[in-house]
C-alpha cells in the first residue's frame, strides 16, 4: 500500500515555490508561433522592464468582480485578491505571523464574496487545517483540529444553499480522504460516506477533490479506489449516503487525476487532468451529464494549466486559471472556448515567482462589517445570521455595522424563547453618525428552533 506522504504528493505539489523552474513556452509541431522563446533570465529581465507585458495582446475584459490567490510575491505563500474592475492589488494576510502557518492554499470565496475559506499548514510536513478570513484580511479562525490526532482537513468548499455549511476533506491515516460538512454557527460536524468501486465500505479510497451540486443532494467526486501507485481514478456523483448516481470518467483511467468544479450556472463541470505522474496538466469542461468533454487547453511537455475557476453569472464564458506558460505559475484568463487557446489567453498577474489557485467571486468589495451577539455567548459576523437557542429564557441580542469612512451604527432587542411559542418578528431601527440601520428578529420562538436575524445598512457610499 502506498504511504500517506506518498498519496498526497501530487495535492502538495501546487503549493511549491515554482520560481526556480526553469521552463519556456514550447510550440507543438504545425502551429504558429504564439510566444517568442526566451531564456527564464532575459523572461525575468523583460518582465521587470516591462510590467504591463502579457501572454497575448487582448486587451483585459471588464468582466468585474474580485479573484483570489496565494502568492509568494513577498517572500512567504500569502493570500491576495485583485480586483478585476479597478485591477486593484492588495494582500489580506501576513503569514506566518502569530498563527505560525507556514503554507497555504486552496481560497475559496463564501457566497456572499465576505469571507475566504483556505487550507493552511504550520509545518513543512503538510499537517493541513482549514481556516476561515474576512476579505480585509481581518477575523482569521481556525475551522478544524485535527493536529495531533493523526488526521488533517483541507480542500474546503461552500455550501451552494446554506452560508454557515462548509465542506471539506478529513484525511485519515493510511490513504483514506473523506467528505465532512461543517455548520459554521453551531460547530457540528458530520462525516459524508465516500463511494468506492465493488464495495460496500463507506471509507474506501482517496478522495483527491470534489464538489456540491445545486440542489446539495449530490457530491462531485475525484476518487482513488484504494492504495496503489497507478493512482486509477474515478470521476463521478454519488448522494450523501455514499450511494453512486452517475460514473462520468474513468474505470480505472491510469495515472490520471480529475479536479472537479461545477459551474452551477449552466451546468458545466470544470477541471484539470494530468496525463502521466508528472503532466502535462490541461483544462476541459464537460455536461454535468457526461455527454459532452472539451479540452479548453493544450499544453504539453512540462507545460501545467491548473486549477480552473469560472467567472460566472452574466459573464461566465471566461475561466480563470494558472499556469506556467511564461515559465513560472501565474493567473491566466481565457473564453471557455478551445479556440482561445493561447493567442486568447491574457496574464492578469505579471508576476516572476508565483501566483497560483485563484476563486473568483462576481462580489465587490464594500468594506461594510457586521457583528451580532445573540445574549447567549454566542456570536455572528454575517449580515443576515441565523441561530439557533438552546435554552429557555429571555435574551437581549446586539447587532453593530460598521461602514469605512461614514461611520457606525448599532441596535439591539430582545428575543423570548420558551419551549412551545410562536415566533413573532419585530423591527429596530437606528440612525447614527451617517449611516442608518435596521435589524429584524423575531420577539419569540421555540427552543431548538433556527431563529433568522435580519440587518440592513444605508449611506455613507
Amino acid at each position: 500500500m502506498m504511504s500517506d506522504a506518498g498519496a498526497r504528493t501530487r495535492w502538495q505539489e501546487k503549493f511549491r515555490d515554482d520560481s526556480s523552474r526553469d521552463r519556456s513556452v514550447s510550440c507543438r509541431k504545425g502551429e504558429k508561433t504564439r510566444w517568442k522563446v526566451l531564456p527564464k533570465s532575459s523572461l525575468l529581465a523583460l518582465l521587470a522592464l516591462l510590467p504591463f507585458v502579457s501572454a497575448s495582446a487582448a486587451p483585459i475584459p471588464d468582466i468585474g468582480g474580485r479573484v483570489v490567490f496565494v502568492s509568494n510575491r513577498t517572500g512567504k505563500g500569502n493570500l491576495w485578491i485583485l480586483n478585476l474592475h479597478t485591477n486593484e492589488l492588495r494582500r489580506i494576510t501576513n503569514f506566518p505571523g502569530k498563527w505560525g502557518l507556514q503554507t497555504v492554499g486552496e481560497p475559496r470565496w463564501s457566497l456572499d464574496g465576505t469571507k475566504i475559506a483556505f487550507s493552511g499548514s504550520k509545518s513543512a510536513k503538510y499537517s493541513w487545517e482549514v481556516y476561515l478570513v474576512n476579505d480585509d484580511g481581518s477575523d482569521l479562525q481556525q475551522v478544524t483540529s485535527y493536529a495531533g490526532s493523526g488526521n488533517e482537513a483541507h480542500s474546503a468548499c461552500w455550501s451552494p444553499k446554506n452560508r454557515d455549511w462548509l465542506y471539506y476533506l478529513k484525511i485519515w491515516p493510511g490513504e483514506v480522504a473523506v467528505v465532512h460538512r461543517k455548520n459554521l454557527e453551531t460547530g457540528e460536524d458530520e462525516e459524508i460516506p465516500n463511494w468506492g468501486p465493488g464495495s460496500a465500505s463507506a471509507n474506501v479510497g482517496y478522495t483527491h477533490s470534489f464538489g456540491i451540486s445545486n440542489n446539495e443532494k449530490w457530491v462531485l467526486f475525484s476518487r482513488e479506489p484504494s492504495g496503489g501507485e497507478k493512482r486509477s481514478t474515478y470521476s463521478g456523483y454519488q448522494d450523501m449516503a455514499g450511494n453512486l448516481v452517475k460514473l462520468l470518467l474513468g474505470s480505472g483511467d491510469q495515472n490520471a487525476e480529475y479536479m472537479g468544479r461545477i459551474n452551477r450556472a449552466d451546468g458545466w463541470i470544470l477541471y484539470h487532468q494530468y496525463v502521466g505522474a508528472k503532466g502535462p496538466a490541461n483544462i476541459f469542461k464537460m455536461k454535468q451529464s457526461g455527454m459532452v468533454l472539451t479540452q479548453l487547453t493544450f499544453g504539453a511537455g512540462n507545460e501545467a494549466y491548473l486549477w480552473p475557476t469560472w467567472t460566472s453569472g452574466p459573464n461566465d464564458g471566461y475561466i480563470i486559471f494558472d499556469g506556467n506558460a511564461m515559465g513560472n505559475r501565474e493567473l491566466f484568463l481565457m473564453k471557455a472556448d478551445p479556440s482561445a487557446f493561447p493567442d486568447g489567453m491574457i496574464n492578469l498577474t505579471h508576476n516572476p515567482r508565483s501566483d497560483r489557485d485563484p476563486d473568483w467571486t462576481f462580489h465587490e468589495y464594500t468594506g461594510t462589517k457586521w457583528a451580532w451577539t445573540f445574549g447567549d455567548g454566542k456570536a455572528s459576523t454575517w449580515q443576515n445570521p441565523i441561530h439557533t437557542y438552546t435554552a429557555a429564557g429571555s435574551y437581549t441580542w446586539r447587532m453593530d455595522v460598521t461602514r469605512p469612512g461614514a461611520g457606525s451604527c448599532s441596535k439591539s432587542g430582545t428575543i423570548t424563547i420558551s419551549a412551545s411559542q410562536a415566533p413573532e418578528t419585530s423591527e429596530a431601527r437606528a440612525t447614527t453618525l451617517g449611516i442608518g440601520c435596521s435589524a429584524k428578529a423575531p420577539a419569540s420562538a421555540r427552543v431548538g428552533q433556527q431563529v433568522q436575524f435580519r440587518g440592513s445598512v444605508s449611506g455613507g457610499q
